[in-house]
């Protein structure tokens, strides 16, 4: 297994004056896997992932924006809570803004292998589970707990929205979804 991360210096303007600015771009055997962006504006430290379809020069644009209409202060606690949101969404599924605790067993093995089995109950009584809906990729997104659980969140957000239902009350993690709430709220009012 190879990782790589390559190191680009590049700049962006703001308010008339070019600031630099440096975009790692990590690969994992040969395949992309995602860029950050990282630079310093008024004493802030700032770093963004993103993906391809976003221009780096405009992220860090609006996030020297944000800067400038919150202060030092308030950006890094924005910071922290949008890294906490993200925290949440990658390891809980999330519907209509509640957070779902689902069943993980990881103790299925063949040899060095790791199967991945994810679950999720909805109030209607169906059994989501995270594997791929493509036969192709079903025993190669097993091995995955990333792959496994994004299948999972997927499958269960579509389910919800055709189906109008939801996860299981039971599965509901309260103390989690008021956190979630209360920060994406506080992100949200920020924002606009």
């Amino acid at each position: 297994m190879n990782m790589k991360n390559v190191k680009n210096d590049v700049e962006f303007a703001h308010n008339g004056k070019v600031f630099p600015a440096r975009v790692d771009t990590y690969f994992y055997n040969g395949k992309k896997m995602g860029d950050t962006l990282v630079f310093t504006y008024t004493g802030v430290n700032v770093s963004m992932h993103f993906s391809d379809e976003d221009a780096y020069h405009i992220i860090a644009k609006q996030e020297c924006i944000l800067i400038d209409k919150l202060g030092a202060e308030e950006y890094r606690v924005l910071d922290r809570y949008r890294k906490r949101v993200k925290e949440i969404e990658e390891s809980h599924v999330v519907i209509n803004d509640k957070v779902y605790n689902h069943y993980y067993d990881n103790s299925v093995r063949s040899g060095a292998t790791v199967y991945h089995e994810m679950m999720l109950q909805m109030k209607d009584g169906e059994t989501i589970d995270g594997t791929s809906p493509s036969q192709f990729f079903y025993d190669e997104d097993r091995k995955n707990r990333v792959k496994t659980f994004y299948n999972l969140t997927n499958k269960v957000t579509k389910y919800c929205r055709e189906n109008k239902t939801e996860p299981k009350d039971s599965t509901l993690n309260l103390e989690l979804t008021q956190e979630y709430k209360e920060k994406s709220t506080w992100i949200n009012e920020r924002n606009n």
